[in-house]
């Protein structure tokens, strides 16, 4: 008679629990309830609801132009009077002027978005021109500047 060593057994059953133990811990609740706040060892809490302001924002931008995107850079963004302002350049690589229309978003530091702006600069064709973007709403501390949009307007 053949005797089975049980460490295989006790392994192969291991595993298995692992396995299990991983993919549960990957796969939300099926009905949805939230997390466990018990407040034991790797106990789940719930994320703090957000309680800033909300504010409108754009429903679309214009159609980002890749060679003036490219060529756009954000150098500033601070609080201003009543809100908070962006500031940048953006350098032309064109044979001919171009009319640049920045869009800027002005996010909360989890990338919230709290509000938005737009600065129209003409810029001449090989030259950099500089824009100005400010938005008026309550900023919060850590106010983030993001560049959203940067598209030629066709006016030059």
């Amino acid at each position: 008679m053949r005797v089975r060593p049980r460490t295989r057994m006790i392994t192969g059953v291991g595993a298995a629990a692992a396995l299990l133990a991983v993919l549960t811990g990957c796969v939300g609740s099926p009905t949805g309830s939230s997390p466990s706040s018990d407040g034991g060892a790797g106990a789940l809490t719930s994320p703090v609801p957000y309680a800033g302001p909300r504010h409108p924002t754009p429903l679309s931008s214009p159609a980002t132009d890749p060679d003036l995107l490219a060529t756009t850079r954000l150098t500033g963004c601070s609080s201003v009077r009543h809100g908070w302002e962006a500031s940048g350049t953006v350098l032309n690589p064109r044979a001919a002027s171009v009319t640049a229309i920045v869009v800027v978003q002005f996010t909360d530091p989890q990338a919230r978005v709290l509000s938005s702006a737009s600065a129209v600069v003409d810029v001449a064709a090989g030259a950099t021109g500089t824009w100005t973007a400010a938005g008026t709403f309550a900023a919060p501390h850590g106010t983030v500047c993001v560049i959203r949009a940067v598209a030629d307007d066709g006016r030059s």
